[in-house]
């Protein structure tokens, strides 16, 4: 049984059962290979894809750019488990840097940005 995390008082129910799935997918699917990954200079794009379908991959963009319109709770999350399986790594932090360049291009050039170039640059 895995130990039990903190919880944030803005977290629910909901955001408790995104996390555990989020911990559990980053710690089987990602965790191992980021040593690989780290040593050649960057992640194979084919990782981000089955992210992404789980619903991990920038959760808080409209559903209409490929996102599930959730709150940015959830990208919090997403982060914060990152950041836990693969605290080990911060030599080279590929994973972080990756979500973090994403959440503060992708967010602003929503909420800023046209329908138009929304729809070339922030669909998923």
């Amino acid at each position: 049984m895995l130990p039990q995390l903190h919880r944030q008082p803005w977290m629910d129910s909901d955001i408790e059962t995104f996390r555990d799935q989020v911990r559990r997918y980053i710690a089987a699917e990602m965790a191992p290979h980021l040593p690989v990954w780290r040593e050649q200079g960057y992640i194979p794009r084919e990782v981000w894809r089955p992210f992404g379908e789980m619903g991990f991959m920038l959760p808080e963009l409209p559903e209409e750019y490929g996102g599930a319109g959730a709150s940015l709770a959830y990208q919090l999350v997403v982060q914060e488990q990152d950041r836990r399986t693969t605290q080990h790594l911060r030599k080279d932090p590929l994973t972080w840097l990756r979500r973090l360049m994403l959440a503060c291009c992708m967010t602003p050039g929503r909420q800023h940005g046209s329908n138009d170039k929304g729809s070339k640059w922030l669909t998923m």
